[in-house]
């Protein structure tokens, strides 16, 4: 499978050197998407995905075009990105052998970052993002048809592929069932994943209901693709994740809402932490697909406070935190909950970076003023959706593999769509006479961001 890896990496290269990048940005999101990440090359001991080749190629491409770096402009949003791959590689350090903390550093920046930047680069105006948000619709609808077939039939492109994986021997994906459905895995061999990536693209696929005929009109026929892609999965937290993204982009026209309902949520949640004789996170497992799954993500919890004191500076590294005992009295730990994750590999100070990198995020969306225009509000209420769907599945999973790199693709969306809006607002501010000197007309109102 190496042979065809580098030949899926070589067609994307080529498109990304012959085309403009907006286009070399399809070509990475298509491979990322839907190319298995767990099909490596090997050299040595170093595994290098398609994805990694194509990303590098993609930032060396943007990096040597004037146009391209003339349209950047960096963002604090990007100075705590970069300052969290320094904690991460810091703390890690601590903790990991130096042949093993190089190579891992390495990938995870690929993976991470690389993408990150990707995404700003080329995300400069409304025509480069509806590009993007067309081929990611295209590529959503594919894996949905071919999700429903996994789940109805057990037939998938992907089954047997993982006995290839350099790192992870095994035989084949064998399929878990729940109401005596196949829970579909897709191109990423892992049920949540595969559904939390379809729940963070539909709010993108959903704005392409402002374009003009006939894609305002596939608007909706994708979404709903989005939406069967996340019901094969049959898993609840993808099902969240959904229930999320749906409410968040229903209160797009009932935005007084919004207010009243973080109040509800948060003096709910303090009510029962007095009430019941359980914590709050408790009481939200019952409502789980499956009940001992809830449990045991709500005793993660409590164990990892328990534990703080062993890590909290640094973490433990990319090894087992051996709570098992403690938590289902089995030797492993399986930590399905993000920001526990971050916390356990690298302490306190990264989890602090990683929720001020979520908090700017949401903050830069939140902030465009009533003044942007009417597409580039909806477009960042869309984007700050699709972001508090993966943070609240986050709760019960550790994103890893493909779905990190689409998580950060998305972080780099976020970033960029205030800034779109800025833009905007300050060509339609400046006259003509105005636009030669750069200021800013007697009277007008002073965009927030």
């Amino acid at each position: 499978m190496e042979a065809l890896t580098l030949s899926v990496a070589l067609a994307a290269v080529v498109i990304v050197l012959a085309s403009r990048p907006v286009y070399g940005l399809v070509a990475y999101l298509a491979v990322m998407l839907l190319y298995p990440d767990y099909l490596r090359v090997s050299l040595g001991t170093v595994d290098i995905s398609a994805c990694r080749i194509i990303v590098t190629v993609l930032l060396i491409r943007c990096v040597v075009d004037a146009g391209v770096m003339s349209r950047f402009h960096w963002k604090p949003l990007d100075t705590l990105v970069a300052l969290s791959m320094i904690v991460y590689a810091v703390t890690l350090s601590f903790t990991t052998s130096f042949d093993v903390w190089i190579e891992n550093r390495a990938g995870f920046v690929m993976d991470t970052f690389f993408a990150y930047l990707a995404v700003r680069f080329v995300i400069v105006d409304r025509p480069s993002f509806v590009t993007v948000a067309k081929a990611a619709a295209l590529m959503t609808a594919l894996l949905a048809v071919h999700g429903v077939a996994e789940t109805f039939t057990g037939w998938s492109l992907y089954q047997g592929l993982g006995q290839y994986c350099p790192f992870a021997h095994t035989k084949g994906m064998e399929y878990q069932t729940r109401f005596d459905l196949n829970r579909a895995m897709g191109p990423t061999g892992e049920t949540i994943l595969f559904g939390l990536s379809f729940a963070s693209v539909i709010p993108v696929i959903w704005m392409l209901r402002h374009e003009a005929p006939p894609w305002n009109r596939r608007a909706y026929v994708l979404t709903i693709c989005g939406i069967v892609g996340v019901l094969s999965t049959v898993s609840s937290g993808p099902y969240m994740a959904l229930i999320v993204v749906l409410v968040c982009l229903s209160l797009e026209y009932a935005k007084s809402l919004v207010k009243p309902l973080i109040v509800f949520l948060v003096l709910g949640c303090l009510a029962v932490e007095m009430i019941s004789n359980r914590h709050f996170y408790y009481v939200l497992a019952d409502f789980t697909m499956d009940s001992d799954s809830g449990w045991y993500r709500a005793r993660l919890i409590d164990v990892a406070i328990r534990r703080l004191p062993e890590y909290w500076l640094y973490g433990y590294g990319l090894g087992d935190p051996g709570w098992g005992p403690d938590i289902n009295e089995l030797p492993r730990t399986d930590i399905v909950n993000d920001f526990v994750c971050c916390a356990a590999q690298h302490g306190l100070i990264a989890l602090a970076v990683y929720i001020g990198i979520l908090a700017c995020a949401m903050g830069g969306v939140a902030r465009v003023s009533a003044h942007a225009s009417a597409w580039h509000r909806s477009c960042c209420w869309a984007l700050g959706s699709s972001l508090v769907a993966i943070l609240t599945a986050s709760w019960s999973v550790s994103l890893f593999g493909q779905m990190t790199t689409v998580f950060y693709a998305l972080l780099g969306l976020n970033g960029a769509a205030p800034w779109l809006a800025v833009c905007d607002h300050r060509r339609r501010l400046l006259t003509p006479a105005a636009a030669g000197t750069l200021k800013r007309p007697v009277g007008a109102t002073r965009f927030r961001f």
